[in-house]
C-alpha cells in the first residue's frame, strides 16, 4: 500500500470537492461546503454506533469486532496525519491554492490527468 500516494489523493480529493475543477472534457463541480482536511477527524476513535456492520461484512471476512475496527483505523491510517508542506497548504482548501492543486494533480504517478487541461 502506497501511504504517500493515498495521503496525497485524500488531500487532493478534499480540495477538489471544495473548489471544483474544469478541463477540456471534464468538469467537477464543488461537492460541498469547503472544509479543511483534518486527519484527526478521520483518525479519531469512533463509537460502535458509527459503524455499519452490514457494510463492513461485505468487505471483511471474518468480520472484525467494532473495537478491533476502531483501533485498526487509527493505527493503520496514521500516515494521513503526516502531511508534507504542499499537502498542509492544500488541506486548508483555499481557492487561491489552485495552481498548487493543478501541479500536484498533473504530477500524480503515470501522469494520467496531465492531458486533461485542468484549470
Amino acid at each position: 500500500m502506497d501511504a504517500v500516494l493515498i495521503r496525497r489523493l485524500a488531500v487532493l480529493k478534499i480540495w477538489v470537492d471544495a473548489n471544483g475543477l474544469t478541463g477540456a472534457n471534464v468538469r467537477w463541480k464543488p461537492g460541498h461546503e469547503p472544509r479543511s482536511f483534518d486527519p484527526a477527524t478521520w483518525l479519531r476513535r469512533r463509537s460502535t454506533q458509527e459503524f455499519d456492520l452490514d457494510d463492513i461484512g461485505a468487505l471483511a471476512v471474518p468480520l472484525p469486532t467494532q473495537a478491533e475496527l476502531a483501533g485498526a483505523v487509527g493505527t493503520r491510517y496514521a500516515f494521513l496525519a503526516e502531511l508534507d508542506a504542499d499537502e498542509r497548504q492544500l488541506a486548508a482548501t483555499r481557492e487561491q491554492d489552485r495552481d498548487l492543486a493543478l501541479r500536484l494533480l498533473a504530477d500524480l504517478p503515470g501522469k494520467r490527468l496531465a492531458h486533461l487541461g485542468l484549470c
